[in-house]
C-alpha cells in the first residue's frame, strides 16, 4: 500500500506545477506501449486523473488521453477497447457528452469516471447508455478489475 500511496502524493504534488503535467499527458503513450496492447480513451479535464491512468494501466494497455471534450471527439476516430469518460467537465454537459460519443462508436463501451457515486448519479449514467460508473478515487486494483469486468462483458448494440 505504499507505493501507491507515494503515488498519490506525487499526483497531488503535480497539480501544483500543471504545466509540467500537461507536457507529461500530452506525450502519446501509445506511442511507448506495445502496440499489440488493447487501446483505452481517457476524457477527463484533470491532467492528474489522466496522468495516473495512463501509469496505473500502461503495462495493460496503449493508453491514449484528451483534457478537453473536443479533443476527446477528435480522437474517436481511432478504435478503442473501451472509453473512461469524466462525467463533470467544464463548459459540456457530461450526459450529453456519452450520447455523442455512444452515436459516433456504438460498438465501444463507455464507462463513467466520476467522483459523484450517489445511486441517482449510478442509475442515471445506466440509463444513459454507459457501461460502467467508476468512482474516483480509485486504485490500480479497483480500476483493473472494473475493466476486466466491463471487457468481459460484449458491448451493447
Amino acid at each position: 500500500m505504499q507505493p501507491f500511496r507515494t503515488f498519490l502524493r506525487i499526483i497531488h504534488r503535480m497539480r501544483r506545477y500543471p504545466s509540467v503535467c500537461a507536457e507529461l499527458i500530452k506525450t502519446d503513450m501509445s506511442t511507448l506501449s506495445n502496440s499489440s496492447l488493447p487501446r483505452l480513451l481517457v476524457i477527463d479535464d484533470e491532467s492528474g486523473i489522466c496522468l495516473a491512468v495512463s501509469l496505473l494501466l500502461q503495462d495493460l494497455f496503449q493508453v491514449v488521453t484528451a483534457e478537453t471534450a473536443e479533443e476527446g471527439l477528435a480522437r474517436l476516430t481511432d478504435s478503442y477497447a473501451l472509453i473512461l469518460l469524466d462525467l463533470r467537465m467544464p463548459g459540456v454537459v457530461g450526459f450529453d457528452l456519452l450520447e455523442t460519443i455512444l452515436s459516433r462508436v456504438e460498438h465501444t463501451p463507455v464507462a463513467i469516471l466520476s467522483a459523484t457515486g450517489d445511486r441517482r448519479t449510478y442509475d442515471e449514467v445506466l440509463q444513459r447508455g454507459a457501461v460502467a460508473l467508476i468512482e474516483k478515487p480509485f486504485s490500480r486494483l479497483e480500476l483493473v478489475t472494473k475493466i476486466q469486468q466491463i471487457l468481459a462483458v460484449p458491448a451493447q448494440s
